[in-house]
């Protein structure tokens, strides 16, 4: 059997249509200045893809990327604060998060908060994400 994200039927039902009353998360303080406060309201679940910005440094690894540090601590405040759903690096310039924010506003501005965007590192895109099917098992990852 599908469980979808361990809802019920009617739940979802509303996640697969996107009604944001089936996204709701507790609100936390952020744990970085700059970054929006999240209100005690529904909140979606929205997936911003980096990708290289004017101050990105071709044939650089991805740590050696101007405001890398403040970028890693950053996000790590998204998650230590409950937005964050997942994030990481896709192929070696470009970068993916799943987080939660209240509306299309306040996903802009997570962006805009973020060191490396500030930076010129990365540019991003952020759009709304409304999942059809979720696990209920653990994802499995293989590393190199």
């Amino acid at each position: 059997m599908i469980k979808i994200a361990g809802r019920s039927a009617i739940a979802a039902s509303m996640l697969c249509m996107g009604t944001p009353a089936a996204h709701a998360q507790p609100a936390s303080a952020p744990a970085v200045a700059d970054a929006p406060a999240p209100v005690a309201e529904a909140r979606v679940l929205f997936a911003l893809i980096y990708r290289p910005g004017p101050n990105w440094r071709q044939g650089k690894p991805f740590r050696e990327q101007i405001a890398i540090k403040e970028h890693f601590a950053y996000v790590k405040g998204l998650f230590a604060n409950g937005q964050l759903f997942s994030g990481g690096g896709l192929g070696d310039d470009h970068g993916l998060v799943l987080f939660h924010a209240r509306d299309q506003a306040e996903a802009n501005a997570i962006l805009a908060a973020d060191p490396m965007v500030q930076a010129g590192s990365f540019v991003g895109e952020v759009r709304r994400y409304t999942p059809a099917f979720l696990s209920d098992r653990p994802l499995t990852m293989g590393r190199k």
